[in-house]
C-alpha cells in the first residue's frame, strides 16, 4: 500500500510540474520530449491543447499568463499501472500589468506507471474565458473568447420567450440586432452557466 501511494505521488508531482513549466516558455523546452505534435492539428485556440498541438499552443501562444488559484488535484482513475490526474485552477491574461481576463482551466494527465520512469499517455488542457459583463462586447458583437467549444448552438428558455445561443466561450462572436437587451440580460443573469454553457438572448437568425 505504501508503495502505491509512494508511486501515485510520483505522478502528481510530474502532472503539478509538467502543468507549472507551461507558464515558463524556457522551462517548457523540458516538455518537448513528451510532445507528439501533428501538422494536421487544430492549433488555431488555447481552448484545447494535447501532446499533438504544437509548442506554442503548450506554452501559451506567448501569452502573459498567470495562475490565480491553487490548483486543485483529482486522482480520477488509477487502474493498475495506469493514472489519471485532473488539474482545475484559474488563470489570468496579463496586460500592462492588469489582469485583462481570466480562464478556468483543466487539465487531465494519464500516465503508466514503469519500472524506472513514468510515461505520459495522454495529456488534455482545457480553457474556458470566464465572461465579466461589458468586457463581453466589442461593438455590436458578443466576443466568447477562448473556450475548447467547437460551434454554438440555438436555443430557447423554458417558457420559450427568450431565443438564446448556447455556447463556450471560444466560439466565434456573433451579431446582436438588440444588444441593449443582451446587455440587461447579461447583467441579470451574469452570463449564467447552463450545462457548462453560456446563454445569450439573440435576435439574429442562423
Amino acid at each position: 500500500m505504501w508503495q502505491q501511494e509512494s508511486r501515485v505521488q510520483e505522478m502528481v508531482d510530474l502532472a503539478v510540474s509538467f502543468s507549472e513549466k507551461t507558464f515558463d516558455y524556457d522551462s517548457a523546452r523540458e516538455l518537448t520530449t513528451y510532445l507528439e505534435t501533428d501538422p494536421n492539428a487544430d492549433n488555431s485556440s488555447l481552448g484545447h491543447v494535447t501532446l499533438k498541438s504544437d509548442f506554442s499552443q503548450l506554452t501559451w501562444k506567448g501569452l502573459s499568463m498567470e495562475r490565480v488559484s491553487e490548483p486543485e488535484i483529482h486522482l480520477r482513475e488509477l487502474q493498475g499501472i495506469i493514472g489519471t490526474i485532473d488539474l482545475k485552477y484559474v488563470v489570468s491574461e496579463m496586460k500592462d500589468g492588469k489582469a485583462a481576463a481570466y480562464y478556468d482551466v483543466i487539465e487531465s494527465f494519464t500516465m503508466k506507471l514503469g519500472a524506472q520512469r513514468i510515461y505520459m499517455m495522454n495529456y488534455d488542457r482545457r480553457a474556458d474565458q470566464i465572461l465579466r459583463g461589458s468586457s463581453a462586447y466589442s461593438g455590436d458583437r458578443i466576443q466568447l473568447g477562448v473556450s475548447d467549444a467547437e460551434d454554438l448552438q440555438s436555443m430557447q428558455d423554458e417558457a420559450g420567450e427568450i431565443p438564446c445561443l448556447c455556447g463556450k466561450p471560444g466560439a466565434s462572436g456573433f451579431m446582436i440586432q438588440k444588444k441593449k437587451r443582451a446587455q440587461r440580460y447579461l447583467r441579470s443573469a451574469r452570463a449564467r452557466m447552463i450545462r457548462g454553457s453560456i446563454m445569450i438572448p439573440t435576435e439574429s437568425r442562423f
